[in-house]
């Protein structure tokens, strides 16, 4: 940045305010994220370039979602793919489809995301980087997860899982292993309980930040699914806090839920119930429709 700076030079300085902006939003530091995405993209708009326009306004997007701003979101999604029309790069194509499908899995729009995803994988696998592939199919995980089908989301990432690890791609393999403690939970416990177990003495070693806390929150949820309801406070607790200083709001309100959720089992307060309403509320509030439905079903269950 100082260099480009010095010289003058503004695609430099642009591609430099854009990659710090990536990473303050794999440390975690959203604000800053967003700030330096956001200089990345005026630059581009000031010297009228087309050049990885597409790709900052897909990265950008791609934190506001995180943030909780859907609507931020889609605008500048929908002006990275009016972009990527012209400038016709499919590697950032492929990026701001992913993010697209990102957008949508929050939302709750299972079917579009699905159709995002994989399209996704398609063109990633024309393009052929072996390991991006890979990291493709945790999407489709995520959906199968969702969609309730555990076990084909199971099957797909123990395969995700042994890939990661003979590449060493440790943020992958928390990832994977994260989504794999959720597919496992949404079947019967007794079939999964050794699986399990075994999965949850791995702790989340990364530096990605939000794969760290999602991993954590899935680690909470096993805690408690083994009665280990304090360790699980404890857990969700801290993910909460680093959340909120984040600025994470997705992180943050599906923390809250499954917090709640502990304390819904077995018996619950109207101070819990409440809690749970508040959360779908924000969650509606926020366009993050996934979570606001989650609540509501819990919710249901409690009434039952």
């Amino acid at each position: 940045m100082a260099l480009y700076q010095k010289v003058g030079e503004q695609q430099g300085i642009s591609s430099s305010y854009g990659n710090l902006g990536w990473v303050y939003s794999l440390e975690g530091n959203l604000t800053e994220a967003v700030k330096n995405e956001e200089s990345a993209i005026a630059i581009k708009r000031q010297t009228k370039s087309k050049i990885e326009l597409d790709l900052w306004l897909g990265n950008l997007a791609d934190v506001l979602v995180s943030k909780g701003d859907v609507s931020g979101a889609q605008k500048y999604l929908d002006e990275g793919f009016e972009v990527n029309a012209q400038t016709q790069n499919k590697t950032y194509s492929m990026y701001l489809h992913a993010c697209r499908a990102r957008l949508l899995f929050v939302q709750g729009a299972f079917e579009e995301s699905r159709r995002e995803a994989e399209l996704v994988l398609k063109v990633s696998q024309e393009l052929n980087p072996e390991t991006a592939t890979e990291q493709r199919r945790l999407m489709l995980a995520r959906l199968d997860v969702e969609e309730n089908h555990p076990q084909a989301a199971a099957e797909t990432l123990r395969k995700s899982l042994a890939y990661f690890a003979s590449k060493k791609e440790q943020t992958s393999q928390v990832e994977a292993r994260a989504i794999l403690i959720q597919a496992l939970l949404a079947m019967p416990f007794a079939d999964t309980k050794h699986e399990l177990a075994a999965l949850a003495k791995a702790g989340p070693e990364t530096q990605n930040a939000d794969v760290m806390l999602t991993a954590n929150l899935q680690l909470a949820r096993t805690r408690a699914a083994f009665g280990d309801k304090k360790g699980a406070r404890e857990l969700l607790t801290e993910v909460i806090s680093k959340s909120q200083r984040m600025g994470n709001k997705l992180l943050l309100l599906e923390a809250k839920l499954a917090l709640a959720e502990i304390e819904l089992q077995p018996g619950h307060s109207l101070a819990t119930l409440a809690e749970i309403e508040q959360i779908a509320q924000q969650a509606d509030a926020l366009g993050l429709k996934l979570i606001a439905s989650k609540a509501r079903a819990s919710l249901k269950k409690a009434a039952i």
